[in-house]
């Protein structure tokens, strides 16, 4: 079974392989005309991340400048301190593939999944609640609750595997970004010494 049938049967995009340190010196080539001094390459002089360059999210992790980095997402370095840590690393990857753009907000994807899911992240309307839940106070020491031991067991219980389902849904996806855009540790200065 081909990759591409692979990643259409989970559910999930299809991912590129990643780039060699030639193909992205290559692309750096064609879409800037050169190596325009402008790039900040600290220690690896293979890895090249000028500013303007298009490039694509592989691991979802928090923000770069005020852009939300989700799976797929494309947009165009700025020059940031750790562009070359990011691309190097495998946290980003240039892109020279089509965009498609969200309708609600603009921002550019690099395939329909990607764009799908940061919809329903994002743009989902979520149905309000008519009810607000006002917090009680605590009650005095005179007062009396009717919550057993039991009662109380049973909520701690149901609150623990709460817990370890939400903890094992979070490793599942970590396992699966892991063999489908693994992060190259083997390219850390602490792995050079």
């Amino acid at each position: 079974m081909g990759a591409q049938a692979k990643a259409n049967r989970g559910g999930g995009a299809a991912v590129a392989p990643p780039l060699d340190a030639e193909a992205v010196r290559e692309i750096v080539r064609r879409e800037f005309g050169g190596d325009s001094g402008r790039t900040s390459v600290v220690r690896d002089p293979g890895v090249h991340a000028p500013r303007g360059m298009l490039v694509r999210v592989r691991r979802p992790q928090g923000y770069y400048a005020e852009i939300k980095l989700e799976l797929g997402r494309v947009f165009k370095l700025r020059g940031e301190r750790n562009d070359e840590k990011l691309v190097r690393l495998g946290w980003l990857e240039p892109h020279t593939g089509q965009t498609l753009a969200c309708r609600a907000c603009g921002a550019e994807f690099a395939s329909e999944a990607s764009r799908m899911s940061h919809g329903e992240a994002n743009h989902t309307r979520r149905p309000t609640s008519s009810v607000k839940e006002v917090p009680l106070p605590p009650p005095s020491r005179r007062e009396r609750t009717t919550y057993t031991e039991d009662d109380i067991a049973q909520e701690q219980a149901l609150q623990a595997a709460a817990s370890r389902q939400i903890q094992t849904e979070e490793e599942h996806q970590e396992r699966r970004l892991e063999q489908e855009a693994p992060l190259y540790l083997d390219k850390t200065a602490a792995s050079q010494k």
